[in-house]
């Protein structure tokens, strides 16, 4: 039997592994995919103009309008994604002329992993208006007009306003604030919200938060240390500059060094 070579695997190998491994239609689609490019070209760094000439096809072809995209530049964060920041003027359907920030969001060739676009853009659209995630807009599943399959969003500045309306609006002014003193905290356990806070009620306000599933994320399995998820959190920052002032950041932070969490500020406190 000759020695198999997985970075120039064959068709009848990857065959075998499709009839031993069998799964759904487009994660299919997805690994086989991702075996055939095995054996294409040397691995070489995306260039940004690759990005801007790849998404103003995939315009063309889903806009068949006139359109303008301009403030092309690199987004950091991408968790393992190569993200593009920038803006699309263009007549939006419903909604007429506008400029619109957006960010595309691509495959890396280095990917060790392997998810569909395509699930990720149908998932997205099937959650919208219910779950706040940033809205998506095209999607290029099989690399069609970009170097690798990718997905154009809205900017997170849709979810903030979708925070507000869904999350945070309903809640007595008491419990915002509660919110808002752990904004700065990076992590944190029911126990200490109270010395953290100074509210007489820190259980039952992380009680009902919990109940009515707002952000908070377990860190370990008997659910005893909690974060917020880092969009709500960064939210969170920005809500807590208009409702708290700086002297009471300062001593929510002082405090919750004394129970040896780890607080950060995302601009330093005045």
């Amino acid at each position: 039997m000759s020695a198999l070579d997985k970075n120039y695997p064959a068709a009848d190998w990857i065959e075998m592994l499709r009839l031993r491994y069998p799964c759904e239609r487009e994660l299919d689609r997805t690994l086989i995919r991702k075996m055939k490019l095995r054996s294409g070209p040397a691995y070489a760094p995306v260039i940004l103009e690759a990005l801007v000439a790849g998404t103003q096809s995939l315009l063309e072809d889903s806009i068949q309008d006139a359109f303008e995209l301009t403030d092309a530049r690199w987004l950091s964060g991408g968790a393992s994604k190569l993200q593009m920041q920038f803006r699309l003027h263009w007549n939006q359907p419903g909604i007429g002329w506008t400029d619109t920030p957006m960010v595309l969001r691509m495959e890396p060739a280095e990917s060790i992993t392997e998810s569909s676009r395509l699930r990720e853009f149908q998932v997205i659209k099937a959650i919208d208006k219910e779950v706040p995630t940033p809205q998506v807009f095209w999607v290029d599943a099989e690399g069609t007009f970009l170097p690798y399959p990718a997905i154009v969003y809205g900017s997170d500045e849709d979810v903030a306003a979708m925070l507000n309306r869904h999350a945070m609006q309903g809640f007595p002014g008491e419990l915002r604030t509660f919110i808002c003193s752990l904004a700065d905290i990076n992590s944190f356990s029911m126990d200490m919200c109270q010395h953290i806070t100074t509210s007489t009620h820190a259980r039952r306000h992380i009680e009902l938060l919990l109940k009515r599933n707002v952000f908070l994320i377990p860190l370990d399995r008997n659910r005893q240390r909690y974060r917020f998820h880092r969009v709500f959190q960064e939210y969170l920052r920005n809500e807590t500059d208009r409702l708290l002032s700086q002297a009471e950041r300062r001593n929510t932070l002082a405090r919750a060094r004394s129970q040896g969490l780890l607080a950060q500020w995302t601009r330093p406190p005045r």
